[in-house]
């Protein structure tokens, strides 16, 4: 149920934020997000976020990666293993180790309980920017992508890497930002500029080209043969990238940027880059359909999201709200501040407002193509009677009602 999710986000004011998912006050068959936590333990913005049972890790511009424990809800470790940006973060399948990315051309292998580093590639891409990691289904296989524009395969079994591939002769403009396996593992996905192509795993050869009226900013996998990206011009593109002959799938859901996207089990959590935060119910048959669950405006820029299933993790019965239908508001000190590990934290004036970050929209081919059936409460086009939210110095939300 969506009840059971939180969603993570980072944003550029340099706060980790949770949502939980709760009933709405006006109708209980509609929900709210609410927040669940916050923590100010970067410096600077948060560029990467990612999620393994009761583990979240952040990555910021700060050069810094912190691991917090969502069962005690507190930050547990920090590392200062990279000298650049933290590009991507990811864990493997059973949780054991989380890896990282850096602008520094680093990747850093870090061991899950004990938090010992257990190996760091100094030169991953040979002193390239690494852009984006992704792993295997089955935890034995990663892959990368640099600047450099070569995609590496590495050996998880060994620490070792495989395979190098060069895609400079691709179409991909000048970065290749995402490379993200499939649910099984047999394809993966490599977008840049303006186009994604999926390949085989097995054969390393490309199977199907899709070209996007926009830069692609996020994208992910519903089923091993069903894509969603997310675009610069705030559109979703859905494809079946097996049949050539099924029209692209298209819908408007931000005026903005589509920042952030990540899909679990039917849902989807997307963020804008005006701070739009959205919760859809996602229902792929013969056409693709999104229903809106619920959506709030967080106050922050959000770079990055990730999405826990509580229920998955084990974790439901701990932090578990029982909502009162009579209760008029929900109390500030129901949210978590995260204790930190004796950082000390500089409270500032309360946030300015945000300066427009509206995207110059990109021309792209003309195609045919169908539009999404998009669902939203009230009838509503992009969420326009979210609730809206106030992100105060010291991390605590304040709700207008």
């Amino acid at each position: 149920m969506a009840t059971g999710l939180e969603i993570i986000v980072g944003t550029y004011e340099e706060f980790l934020l949770g949502y939980r998912v709760r009933p709405s006050k006006s109708n209980d068959r509609k929900y709210d997000l609410y927040q669940s936590f916050s923590t100010h333990s970067h410096t600077s913005s948060i560029r990467s976020v990612t999620a393994n049972g009761k583990y979240i890790a952040s990555g910021g511009a700060d050069d810094r990666i912190c691991v917090y424990d969502l069962e005690k809800r507190r930050e547990i470790d920090d590392f200062y293993i990279h000298d650049g940006t933290i590009n991507s973060l990811e864990f493997v399948p059973d949780g054991s180790y989380l890896i990282s990315a850096g602008a520094d051309g680093k990747m850093s292998f870090i061991k899950s309980g004990t938090w010992k580093i257990d190996k760091t590639f100094e030169k991953a891409h040979k002193g390239s920017s690494v852009n984006y990691i992704s792993v295997h289904p089955s935890g034995k296989l990663a892959l990368s992508i640099g600047s450099d524009m070569i995609l590496r395969t590495w050996n998880l079994i060994n620490g070792r890497q495989a395979f190098a591939t060069s895609l400079k002769n691709k179409a991909y403009g000048n970065s290749i930002e995402f490379v993200i396996w499939s649910p099984t593992g047999d394809y993966f996905l490599v977008a840049g500029k303006d186009i994604v192509e999926v390949w085989s795993t097995e054969k390393t050869e490309v199977l199907s080209t899709k070209r996007c009226e926009s830069e692609p900013t996020s994208i992910c996998w519903l089923t091993d043969t069903d894509i969603l990206v997310g675009m610069e011009n705030g559109k979703l593109l859905f494809f079946n990238w097996e049949d050539e002959e099924e029209e692209a799938t298209l819908c408007e859901i931000y005026d903005n940027r589509v920042k952030a996207m990540k899909y679990l089990d039917g849902y989807l959590a997307t963020a804008s880059s005006s701070g739009e935060l959205n919760l859809w119910k996602v229902i792929v048959d013969d056409k693709v359909e999104i229903d809106m669950i619920c959506g709030i405006e967080v106050g922050c820029r959000l770079i990055c999201l990730a999405i826990v299933d509580l229920v998955k993790a084990g974790l439901e019965q701990e932090i578990k709200i029982e909502y009162d239908e009579e209760e008029k508001e929900l109390k500030k000190s129901e949210v978590t501040k995260f204790k930190t590990k004796g950082k000390v934290i500089i409270e500032v004036d309360d946030d300015e407002k945000l300066n427009d970050d509206t995207p110059t929209k990109q021309k792209g081919k003309k195609r045919k193509e169908k539009q999404m059936k998009v669902d939203t409460p009230n009838s509503s086009k992009k969420s326009k009677n979210k609730r809206k939210s106030v992100l105060l110095s010291n991390g605590f939300l304040e709700e207008d009602c």
